[in-house]
């Protein structure tokens, strides 16, 4: 409870969440030592918040500061940047007239209740962003989101895979490597064997056709031991293969007469990322329809920044001189101001 309000519930893993209880911000506005108003809680719930961030957004777009564009909508998997982008920023503006994409405009702050004269909003201040900005903005920090929420569920898939692992005793695991090890042996030696044999049929048709050359009959001469060489040295190691199964055989015999053994303190740890991730599918990221698929925040980026010109297919991304933030809250969350006689600010 102590960690989460300090950092927050969405600075925390979704178990420790649950365990801790909910804890509930509480961003209102006192007067005379009671509440006056109170601004709705950001949509956060226990186990949430890494669904959030594969969906996109951990917090919902501010309508004081973007008005009426529309939330980002389901992102392709994989997204293509030069066909995708336009087509999703075009379906966030369409309750926007046209005309209106590209200016600057101010929003009226809207009253609150019981409050007369005090509103939430930009008040007089003129938006430093277009809609159509606005609107990219919120798309850009949804792939970024996504691509950061690969790292969510990689983790927890190599964490299930461990687990995975560690319930089979490396004794088990020991017999199962000298099994693949001992076939990969044994599929050598044929081939060797073949290769062998090969090399001396060709010797011994040349030494039958009575052919007068000297240099090919010893070249031939010394690929053939050359490959007889080489298939002894694979039954040595066929050899070899076997004898390392017998020994984890018996190894693991003993183990399980000896019984099993427990498991460690730290083996009864659970993992602090979520399972359910695993289940999730890899967020990509391509430039063009043919480009190559990013899986990670900065291969994306560094993709974005070197641009790309496709000649063969008509694929064109300009470069991009990207700044990135992470930020949990606009630096003032409540944008209160106060409305003057003449409609001012």
């Amino acid at each position: 409870a102590k960690l989460a309000q300090a950092f927050g519930d969405h600075a925390l893993p979704s178990e420790l969440i649950g365990r801790a209880g909910a804890v509930e911000p509480t961003p209102s506005l006192q007067l005379g030592g009671h509440e006056a108003f109170r601004w709705p809680p950001a949509a956060s719930t226990a186990g949430g918040s890494w669904r959030a961030l594969l969906g996109g957004a951990l917090l919902p777009a501010d309508q004081q500061i973007c008005g009426a564009i529309g939330p980002v909508p389901a992102l392709p998997n994989p997204f293509t940047v030069a066909t995708d982008c336009q087509a999703l920023v075009e379906e966030m503006l369409k309750d926007i007239p046209r005309e209106e994409w590209e200016a600057k405009c101010f929003k009226e702050p809207s009253e609150l209740e019981g409050l007369p004269g005090l509103c939430r909003g930009p008040a007089g201040l003129l938006s430093p962003h277009t809609p159509k900005q606005l609107a990219m903005n919120q798309l850009a920090a949804a792939i970024l989101n996504r691509l950061c929420g690969n790292l969510i569920i990689s983790l927890s898939r190599a964490c299930q895979d461990h687990l995975r692992e560690r319930r089979i005793p490396p004794e088990e695991h020991a017999v199962s490597a000298a099994k693949v090890a001992l076939g990969r042996a044994d599929k050598a030696l044929q081939k060797a064997r073949a290769e062998a044999a090969a090399a001396e049929g060709e010797l011994k048709a040349f030494l039958a056709s009575y052919e007068a050359d000297p240099e090919r009959q010893r070249h031939l001469e010394g690929v053939a031991g050359w490959k007889s060489s080489a298939a002894a040295q694979s039954e040595a190691e066929l050899e070899e293969a076997r004898k390392a199964l017998q020994e984890a055989q018996t190894a693991r015999a003993a183990a399980a007469f000896a019984g099993v053994k427990p498991p460690s303190w730290n083996q009864r740890w659970p993992s602090l990322v979520p399972h359910e991730a695993a289940s999730e599918e890899v967020f990509a990221v391509r430039l063009a329809e043919q480009g190559q698929s990013f899986y990670t925040l900065w291969a994306f980026i560094d993709a974005m920044q070197l641009g790309l010109i496709d000649r063969t297919r008509g694929g064109y991304v300009p470069k991009h001189a990207l700044e990135v933030a992470f930020v949990r809250n606009a630096a003032d969350s409540l944008l209160l101001c106060s409305a003057g006689q003449k409609g001012d600010y």
